[in-house]
C-alpha cells in the first residue's frame, strides 16, 4: 500500500503494532517523543538509540545510515515518531512483512493499542516541533 494525500492513514493491527520491531527504510531525519515525554531528534547518518531502554534495546534505533527500527515489545511507550524521506519516500515494514510506502514525511503514533501511519506531505520534522 502507497499512502498519499488521496489516501493518507492506514492503522495497523494489533498483531502488526506489537510484535518484534516496526522497520522504517529511506529515513533522513527522525523526531521522536515517548510518553514519558523524552524526545529526540536523529539527523541522516547519525547515531540514534532513544526512549526508554528495554533489556537492553532502545525504544527508538538507526541501525544504518537510513534505517530506523522501532522496538514494538515496548509499543506503549511510544507516543510518535515523525520521519522524513531520504529520497521520494519512507518504507514501513512490519515484523510479518507488510510493507506501506508513505510517498514524503510519514508519522507513525500510538492509538491505544495499534499504531497508525500517517502521509505528510513534504514536512520536516521542526514542522512537527522538534528542535533540529
Amino acid at each position: 500500500m502507497t499512502l498519499t494525500a488521496a489516501e493518507p492513514v492506514i492503522r495497523l493491527t494489533r498483531r502488526q503494532s506489537a510484535i518484534g520491531v516496526l522497520r522504517i527504510d529511506g529515513a533522513a531525519d527522525i523526531g521522536w517523543t515517548s510518553v514519558d515525554g523524552t524526545a529526540g531528534v536523529s539527523r541522516a547518518g547519525t547515531s540514534l538509540r532513544g526512549g526508554p531502554v528495554h533489556a537492553n534495546r532502545p525504544l527508538f534505533e538507526r541501525v544504518t545510515t537510513q534505517r530506523v527500527l522501532i522496538n514494538l515489545r515496548h509499543l506503549h511507550d511510544v507516543h510518535r515518531a515523525v520521519i522524513t524521506a531520504a529520497g521520494d519516500s519512507v518504507t514501513v515494514t512490519t515484523e510479518s512483512g507488510k510493507t506501506v510506502t508513505v510517498n514524503g514525511t510519514a508519522y507513525v503514533h500510538r492509538v491505544g493499542d495499534v499504531l497508525e501511519v500517517r502521509y505528510e506531505g513534504p514536512a520536516t520534522v521542526a514542522d512537527f516541533g522538534f528542535v533540529v
